[in-house]
């Protein structure tokens, strides 16, 4: 009875030990699970901040594109303006100069 009793406190013993190794394994399995999952996520993270910042910079480069689209078509329209102006005064200066020569000749006579 008692080698009986020796041997099922030492099972006993060696069940918890076995148990308590265990839980220490499960629990530092857990831990680099946890950590695995921390990492995954921020890397994640990352590649989403990571893809904003790249359309970021595709929209931005696509308003710098239109921006300066914008400004030769505005310099074309100027440029269409002076050539009317330049044109027109050209126009008017001829007309001025007809009207002296026309003054001028009734003025001599």
């Amino acid at each position: 009875m008692e080698t009986q009793t020796i041997v099922l406190v030492l099972v006993s013993l060696c069940g918890g030990a076995a148990l308590v190794m265990l839980a220490s394994a499960y629990r530092s399995i857990s831990t680099k699970v946890n950590v695995t999952d921390y990492e995954i996520n921020r890397i994640e993270k990352q590649r989403d901040d990571e893809d904003r910042f790249r359309n970021l910079n595709l929209e931005l480069d696509n308003l710098r594109s239109e921006y300066h689209k914008q400004v030769d078509r505005l310099e074309n329209e100027l440029d269409k303006f002076d050539r009317r102006i330049d044109s027109r005064t050209d126009k008017l200066n001829q007309k001025i100069e007809e009207v002296a020569t026309i003054a001028t000749t009734k003025l001599t006579k």
